[in-house]
């Protein structure tokens, strides 16, 4: 078996909302609004000639001490319940997310599955920062969808991570 130095891993996180799927799926069809939930973002600009592309700006730790920006492009492809999106980040990082709304009894199920692919010296941090912003952007998310204050804690998540090799 040969190691590769790109390492491949999931990142599946859920959250349930007490807002009718329909409601769900307009606000995951708005990519600008997604994309600025998430904490790290410090700005979110449109490709002028693809309504689907967007240059995204992060301010990152690295080894959570030293600040610095990254720049990325964020693709999306709508579909009927959500939409998928492919992240190039640079050095090699490219993230294959699903963002999927589910009815169920209680409201709406917003499923996020992440496929991390990255160098393995940047594995580390990548994981670190996506599990920390995107559980931050679904209570985000929620708080705006449920008309609520953004909780203090994120108590309400299932995470799970699938490391295939």
């Amino acid at each position: 078996m040969s190691w590769s130095l790109f390492l491949t891993r999931t990142v599946s996180t859920t959250k349930l909302v007490k807002v009718p799927t329909d409601e769900v799926i307009l606000a995951l069809h708005q990519p600008p609004t997604i994309v600025r939930l998430n904490p790290l973002v410090i700005d979110c600009s449109p490709d002028p000639n693809d309504p689907t592309l967007f240059v995204v700006t992060d301010n990152l730790k690295v080894l959570g001490v030293f600040p610095t920006t990254i720049k990325y492009t964020v693709k999306f492809s709508f579909v009927e319940d959500g939409f998928d999106s492919v992240v190039n980040a640079g050095g090699g990082t490219l993230l294959t997310n699903k963002w999927r709304a589910t009815a169920v009894q209680d409201g709406t199920e917003i499923h996020e599955a992440v496929i991390v692919q990255a160098f393995f010296l940047f594995l580390p941090l990548v994981m670190k920062s996506l599990k920390t912003s995107h559980v931050a952007l679904l209570d985000n998310l929620a708080s705006k969808l449920e008309g609520e204050e953004a909780p203090q804690s994120h108590s309400r998540y299932r995470i799970h991570s699938f490391h295939p090799y």
